[in-house]
C-alpha cells in the first residue's frame, strides 16, 4: 500500500466532510525531526482514518476519540513523550517528543480545505495559522515560509513541492 500525501489526506478529509460526518485533523507542530513537522493525520468515526504522525501518536488519538473521552475546547494540543512512560505508551522511540494540534472539522470548513487543495493543484505556497483562541486563517505567499509554532497556535507553511511527497512515518 502506498503512504498518502498530506495533499491526499486533505482530498479524502474533504470526502468525509461532505458526507456529513465529523473529522479530527491532527498537525504535528514540533518534534525534533523537522521533517516531521507539518505531517497529518485524520480520522472520521464513520470512515477510519488516514495519514500519518510522527511515532504512534495516531493511535492513541484514535482510541480516545472512539472512546469519547477527548471533549472541547478545540484546536488544542497535545504533548507526547515528555516522560519515559509517556514516550513508550506513545510510541516515540526516541528522547525527543512531540507537540500535535487536534482540530474537530465539519461541513462548514469544506470551502478552506478546498481552496487549500486549489493553492497546492496550482503551486501556491501558502499558510495555515491554526490558532488555540480563535478561527484559523489562511494566507497566500509569495514565497514559501518554515512552520511556526507559538504560544497562540502553529503557523502552518504549505509549499506545494514538498507536499506531493508522500508522508515517512518517524518518530520524533
Amino acid at each position: 500500500m502506498m503512504t498518502p500525501s498530506n495533499a491526499d489526506v486533505l482530498t479524502q478529509v474533504i470526502k468525509w466532510l461532505r458526507s456529513f460526518s465529523p473529522v479530527w485533523l491532527a498537525t504535528v507542530a514540533d518534534c525534533p525531526d523537522r521533517q516531521a513537522v507539518g505531517a497529518i493525520w485524520a480520522w472520521a468515526p464513520d470512515f477510519g482514518m488516514t495519514g500519518s504522525l510522527a511515532g504512534c501518536q495516531e493511535e492513541d488519538l484514535r482510541t480516545q476519540l472512539k472512546a469519547g473521552v477527548l471533549e472541547g475546547p478545540f484546536p488544542r494540543m497535545f504533548c507526547f513523550g515528555e516522560e519515559r512512560d509517556g514516550q513508550l505508551r506513545h510510541g516515540i522511540r526516541c528522547e525527543g517528543n512531540a507537540k500535535v494540534i487536534l482540530e474537530r472539522l465539519t461541513s462548514a470548513d469544506v470551502p478552506d480545505i478546498d481552496k487549500m487543495l486549489n493553492w497546492l493543484a496550482d503551486g501556491h505556497p501558502f499558510v495555515r495559522h491554526i490558532s488555540l483562541h480563535r478561527p484559523s486563517e489562511l494566507v497566500l505567499l509569495d514565497t514559501p515560509q518554515s512552520s511556526v509554532l507559538t504560544t497562540e497556535g502553529f503557523r502552518h507553511a504549505f509549499d506545494p513541492d514538498a507536499w506531493g511527497q508522500p508522508l515517512i512515518r518517524q518518530s520524533c
